[in-house]
């Protein structure tokens, strides 16, 4: 769920999984004696942010998704042939129309957009690439090179929570941590492209080979592969950045 973009209602029996917070609303609604094996569960989902409370916007557009849902899952009881259809690739929907100033709302079927990956490239130094190519690097070895959300809970009063993004630079050959950065960044190219460039700096060392765990980080990298003339492979789970990964996610949960 951390790297969608959604809203999500579920229904826990557990009452630990609500706070103050979600009891409070419970008691607004007048919800808060009803079943309790099926407590209702709000959350909002943003990639690279914990999971937090709906805004106002969301709770309105979330209302109307609900009263659809409700209204389908009625019909389909005693209609069971409603999301059928001899298109391929075409799905269910409700949608709204103005008919007298008012919104009603109508079935259709619609065809699904195919679903393509979207990314941008990694952000280039083009002066500390100059500075770098300068000093005449020597090429050698590999590096298992990450970026992600680490899932740590930061909260610095002024916005929702967020993960931090980290960026890890690890010796493929000796699982030697040759560089690490924790950002408050939200996009990964505008993080890993910079942290290649000052490993790369530091050790005057253009890795032969990156490898990399995320194929769209793979994408992200291209253009600064072509740059550095260097080959990016991509490899499920690399053994030393899972390694470095579970141990910092450890350290920076300790507190130490």
């Amino acid at each position: 769920m951390s790297s969608q973009y959604c809203i999500s209602l579920t229904f826990e029996e557990d009452e630990s999984y609500l706070d103050r917070r979600d009891r409070s609303v419970l008691k607004e609604l007048c919800m808060e004696s009803q079943n309790k094996n099926a407590l209702p569960f709000f959350r909002t989902y943003i990639p690279g942010y914990y999971p937090w409370y709906l805004t106002e916007d969301e709770v309105e557009f979330f209302e109307i998704v609900l009263e659809q849902s409700i209204n389908v899952c009625k019909r389909f009881k005693h209609e069971r042939n409603l999301f059928e259809t001899d298109k391929n690739s075409y799905y269910f929907v409700r949608v709204p129309f103005e008919s007298n100033d008012n919104i009603l709302w109508k079935d259709k079927f619609i065809e699904a957009e195919p679903c393509g990956e979207k990314w941008e490239n990694a952000q280039i130094n083009e002066v500390k690439l100059k500075k770098i190519l300068k000093k005449y690097p020597q090429r050698k070895g590999s590096w298992e090179i990450g970026c992600d959300f680490f899932p740590l809970h930061i909260k610095d009063g002024k916005s929702r929570p967020y993960m931090p993004l980290v960026f890890l630079g690890i010796d493929a050959t000796t699982g030697e941590i040759l560089g690490h950065s924790v950002s408050s960044l939200r996009k990964q190219n505008l993080l890993v492209g910079e942290e290649i460039l000052n490993l790369a700096g530091k050790l005057n060392t253009i890795p032969e080979t990156l490898i990399v765990s995320n194929r769209n980080l793979k994408k992200i990298l291209t253009p600064l592969s072509e740059k550095l003339n260097l080959f990016i492979r991509f490899k499920k789970n690399p053994i030393y950045y899972e390694e470095a990964a579970n141990s910092m996610i450890d350290f920076l949960n300790s507190g130490s």
